[in-house]
């Protein structure tokens, strides 16, 4: 792409894909991090409510999740009420 912005792309299988070129260079700079960068953005941003990587989540409880016990209960009630319609609209036989 000799120009910065927006291109529309057409692949010969059909397929149409939108692409977007820029000019600045340093969105693109592929040098390495030094690490004095990475010594001092190391354990940044985990605040008391984000979960920390050293395996002491394996000790905290966990709350319960309900979403499984409502699913079941949903499952259970549409089973019910299938049985009761399926009740309600079967046809009787006459006996004759």
């Amino acid at each position: 792409m000799t120009r910065e912005g927006f291109y529309e792309i057409h692949r010969a299988n059909g397929r149409q894909e939108m692409v977007a070129a820029h000019a600045d260079r340093r969105e693109s700079d592929l040098t390495p991090i030094p690490p004095e960068t990475l010594a001092l953005w190391k354990n940044t941003g985990l605040g008391p409510d984000t979960p920390s990587t050293d395996g002491s989540a394996d000790t905290q409880a966990r709350p319960w999740s309900l979403w499984r016990y409502a699913l079941l209960l949903v499952l259970i009630t549409a089973i019910i009420e299938s049985v009761f319609a399926s009740r309600y609209l079967s046809v009787e036989k006459e006996v004759a």
